[in-house]
């Protein structure tokens, strides 16, 4: 039998929970070009003027004819999607909500709270509540996916021309779309040793304590999770402390934030970093149409020009 797909997008989505219950958690990759929207948005006119990624995101779901899909309250445009989304997708949604706010207790019991919420969600798709037991080995082997990701990562970064003007990109979440971007970068002799988009290293959830793991794997699973730097968190500290120590690490010359259009999460962000960090900073558009790429071009080369 066929495991029942639980679509997402969001970091604040715990895949662990999702599979703990039975069901098979997908964070899709979605396309955001011009045909794929016009192809796969087809009957979905409502959707029309908002946030390219979030209008893709939904048609990815619907083309992709997934069981249930959970939207977060973390972005105001996807909240809106899951509202518009049509009729007979009313039943198969899950609107997330997730503090903007992260210093109280009261702020984290919420959110501890909306997870047991979501399980009941994901039983009315036939998954079930999982013993301790059971939530503890799931999590400890991603735990260790994600620490073999990171051990990889630190030998590519150890590995790489030392010739090349080292970059760290951030911003919203990469799509199909962004194959090319390395290759620009490349291009101006330059290489993005530091993925800290929302679909990088930024979405991750850092190391489980094993103590608390054993302890209580529930608690430590929404302690993990909830501590993901966003900088849409108030204040979001954690986020430019998280992002020094990776720059640091990685010894990045220069930043581009890729940002989609309206996203003002990230567009407030480009000029505290620059003043934060003392290194170039360029912005560049997601999903910015024909001319995307050429202006892409430009603002590599320029940033590239920047570094002594």
């Amino acid at each position: 039998m066929t495991a029942v797909r639980v679509a997402y997008s969001c970091s604040y989505v715990p895949p662990e929970w999702i599979s703990a219950y039975g069901l098979r958690p997908e964070r899709l990759t979605v396309d955001c070009s011009a045909e794929a929207a016009a192809k796969d948005c087809a009957g979905l006119a409502r959707l029309q003027g908002l946030c390219p990624y979030a209008r893709a995101f939904a048609a990815s779901v619907i083309a992709q004819q997934a069981d249930a899909v959970i939207f977060t309250t973390l972005c105001d445009q996807m909240r809106r999607i899951c509202e518009l989304l049509p009729a007979e997708w009313a039943a198969k949604t899950f609107l997330l909500n997730v503090p903007r706010t992260w210093q109280s207790a009261g702020a984290f019991r919420f959110y501890k709270e909306e997870l047991v919420r979501l399980g009941g969600f994901l039983e009315t798709f036939g998954g079930r509540a999982p013993s301790s037991d059971d939530l503890a080995a799931l999590m400890s082997a991603a735990d260790n996916d994600r620490q073999e990701c990171r051990t990889l990562a630190a030998e590519s970064f150890s590995q790489a021309d030392r010739s090349l003007k080292r970059l760290a990109l951030t911003g919203g979440p990469i799509t199909t779309d962004d194959s090319w971007l390395p290759g620009v970068v490349r291009q101006h002799s330059g290489l993005v040793v530091l993925d800290a988009t929302e679909t990088g290293d930024l979405g991750q959830p850092g190391p489980f304590d094993h103590r608390r793991l054993a302890d209580d794997p529930f608690d430590e699973l929404a302690n993990a999770y909830f501590s993901i730097p966003h900088p849409a968190r108030r204040p979001n500290d954690p986020f430019y402390a998280w992002l020094g120590e990776n720059l640091a690490a990685r010894q990045i010359q220069g930043i581009i934030i890729r940002r989609f259009t309206w996203c003002d999460t990230w567009a407030i962000e480009k000029n505290r970093m620059r003043e934060r960090f003392s290194m170039p900073v360029v912005e560049v558009e997601a999903c910015g149409g024909s001319g995307a790429r050429a202006r892409t071009h430009s603002r590599v080369q320029a940033l590239m020009e920047a570094i002594h």
